[in-house]
């Protein structure tokens, strides 16, 4: 698969080389082709405008165009407005350009900034390729603007980019809980925290005994996003208690001259050493020659939405950080085995207080040393980029079809995990198989799954539209791949049953036991289009419940007309194979429509709808339903099902006053042992 990266940034600059670059580099490990499209400070003077960056020639990052300002960091110069109009106009048909010419399976925006987000809807709409936005940043509060139509502009691709984008990525929890106040879906955002390429040897651990004490900083030196002013203030402070400690600052910025004339006005300008820009390597060694590293933050949103690399760059050295309570930062360096020392923001002599701390205490030091080295091991890239590579999904190249059926079961209970997928290895070599988990709890069921049954697809989901809504999200991602049958369970824990295991251990064993059955339903003279396990058809008409509205809207949809005299049956619990097409149809018809929220409800609900117009679509001309023991599902409908939930068989619309409030109760009831 050709993924494209569009940046606003140089090869140089820090997102990509501390962010999409490792990200690329993963990609390209696990078979992809990336190439990185970027801007550059001084285009004019650039000989060198492509680099391939690995040796098989998979992974190219190349210049196209003029960024938006010109000149390295702490030289550079603003266009004027008309200028600065024609450059943006430039670059971003560059960019388009490039892109388009490049034919990629999947544009990423790599910040959701005017130039490259106008350059990526461009190559989306003309290509008609998905379109993805990262988000690392709150550019709008972070940036230095000229006019305030610039901000506007800025602010308005920030705002808007993201919720025209198949999926975005962000990096802290500051900006998914931004974008979700915005209106984005939480299924769509993907949350991957900064990370590291390389663990370092325990050989850079800080020596705890140093001759002359340091503090380094490593980044952007800028007042307005990175809270350098603060840092200055603070070690002006501590210089007062500890007159050998240097400060060791490494990097630059447009606001280099200005603390350096800060240093100076407060008397530390001789105990600041200013190294400028090295190279992201070389940044080891600075690290671990000092006693701790710092990010100086105030209590803003911009420091919020910032997820710093020098963190995790000095954990990897084991090197303990300083920094404020502000974002993600508390939850990176506290826990049991605490990598680093939190203080008040915004507050110079607090800061100071952090550096006295570790100053004072050699042994606090080298604990806190040995701990970012564990703590580190969380923030490899290795690990972090399969996340990021899951919000591809199957639209876009990454899952693809490797056997002739496929297999979409939802588990939403971790003790389910071995009973379900221990019932699929019988069918390991006729399906993929796919398996949506709750989205809170990701990382513990993609492990536990992934030890079972390692060519698992695994999707989170969100806790709505019970079994329904998760099988529709992954039969969206996996619509263009062109399976015979689709085999539908799920880990059912029926609160309101009192056998819902025997339930599901039936229906399950009888869905993936009998080895005739593939063959059968896959000839195609035989048309079968659902086969659902037997005595589990029941009548539609007596567990109707309150759905019959819902189902003739939905079905409305696919022009198939709902007789209420005669209404179809339904296989309970919704556990089945489906003929691919029927599927395609279901997925068509519920992407109209809106899952309600999770309230313990056992009816009326668009999930109970659709489970009740399953073979109302399989029946129409050309279609026949069998059970797994290949007989017409005819011959036996259930009229008495055992595992049937007493208040389905009537609708809520024929209950009495006395009777709603009953039903309401056994809702709130359901609902409250769910969360409890």
């Amino acid at each position: 698969m050709r993924i494209i990266f569009l940046c606003t940034s140089s090869i140089d600059d820090a997102s990509p080389q501390g962010r999409w670059i490792p990200i690329a580099h993963q990609l390209v490990k696990g078979g992809h082709e990336v190439h990185i499209l970027m801007l550059h400070p001084m285009f004019d003077q650039l000989k060198a405008k492509q680099v391939v960056l690995n040796t098989a020639g998979t992974l190219v990052a190349q210049h196209v165009g003029q960024m938006h300002v010109y000149g390295k960091p702490g030289a550079r110069r603003y266009f004027g407005p008309l200028q600065l109009l024609g450059i943006t106009a430039r670059a971003t048909f560059e960019l388009a350009r490039h892109a388009i010419a490049l034919k990629p399976d999947v544009i990423q925006v790599c910040k959701p900034q005017p130039m490259n987000g106008l350059a990526g809807l461009i190559a989306s709409r003309w290509l008609n390729r998905p379109l993805h936005v990262d988000c690392d940043d709150y550019e709008a509060e972070s940036n230095r603007f000229s006019s305030a139509w610039q901000k506007k502009l800025v602010q308005f691709f920030e705002d808007r980019l993201p919720r025209l984008a198949e999926a975005i990525t962000v990096n802290t929890h500051f900006l998914f809980d931004r974008y979700r106040s915005l209106g984005i879906p939480a299924d769509k955002i993907i949350y991957v925290t900064n990370g590291i390429s390389t663990l370092n040897p325990q050989s850079l651990i800080p020596n705890p005994h140093p001759i002359v004490p340091k503090i380094v900083y490593v980044g952007t030196m800028s007042k307005i996003s990175h809270g350098t002013d603060l840092l200055i203030a603070a070690f002006a402070l501590l210089r007062r208690q500890f007159t050998d400690v240097r400060l060791v600052m490494v990097g630059d910025g447009d606001d280099r001259a200005d603390l350096m004339v800060q240093a100076q006005r407060l008397g530390v300008g001789e105990a600041i050493d200013w190294v400028g820009r090295v190279p992201l390597a070389q940044t080891q060694a600075y690290y671990a020659d000092a006693i701790c590293s710092v990010d100086p933050v105030f209590d803003r949103p911009v420091m919020g939405a910032r997820s710093p690399l020098k963190i995790v760059e000095s954990l990897a050295c084991g090197t303990p950080v300083v920094t404020g309570d502000v974002g993600d930062r508390g939850e990176t360096l506290l826990g049991d085995k605490p990598c680093g020392v939190l203080v008040a923001p915004g507050n110079a002599q607090a800061l100071a207080d952090g550096f006295a701390t570790l100053l004072l205490n050699p042994q606090l030091r080298a604990e806190l040393a040995h701990n970012a080295l564990t703590r580190a091991n969380d923030f490899d890239w290795a690990t972090l980029a399969q996340r990021w590579a899951g919000q591809y999904g199957a639209k876009n190249g990454l899952w693809v079809k490797e056997k002739p059926h496929a297999a979409i079961i939802h588990i939403f209970y971790v003790d389910l995990i071995q009973e379900l997928l221990t019932a699929l290895l019988p069918l390991k070599d006729d399906v993929d198989v796919y398996v949506t988990v709750p989205q809170k709890r990701e990382d513990e069921f993609r492990a536990a799954i992934l030890a079972i049954l390692p060519a698992a697809r695994v999707l989170p989901v969100k806790n709505r539209g019970r079994d329904i809504l998760p099988f529709m999200s992954v039969l969206a991602k996996i619509q263009h791949l062109d399976y015979g049958f689709i085999l539908k369970i799920h880990g059912k824990k029926s609160k309101h049953l009192q056998e819902g295991a025997r339930w599901r251990n039936e229906v399950v064993a009888d869905l993936t036991s009998n080895r005739a059955l593939l063959p059968f339903i896959a000839n195609a003279e035989n048309n079968v289009a659902l086969v659902a396990p037997r005595g589990h058809i029941v009548d539609g008409k007596k567990y109707i419940g309150g759905n019959l509205q819902k189902m003739r809207a939905l079905l409305s949809m696919v022009n198939v007309q709902l007789d209420e005299a005669a209404l179809p049956p339904f296989p309970a619990g919704s556990m089945y194979w489906i003929r691919k097409d029927i599927a395609d149809d279901l997925l068509k018809i519920s992407s109209q429509f809106t899952f309600e929220p999770e309230r313990g409800q056992i009816d009326v609900t668009l999930a109970h709808a659709i489970e009740r117009i399953v073979l109302a679509l399989a029946t129409r001309p050309g279609g026949n339903v069998v059970f797994t023991d290949l007989t017409d599902y005819r011959q036996h409908i259930n009229r008495n099902y055992d595992f049937a939930a007493d208040s389905a068989e009537v609708a809520p619309k024929k209950r009495g006053l006395t009777q709603k409030i009953m039903y309401r109760l056994k809702h709130l009831q359901y609902w409250l042992k769910d969360i409890f």
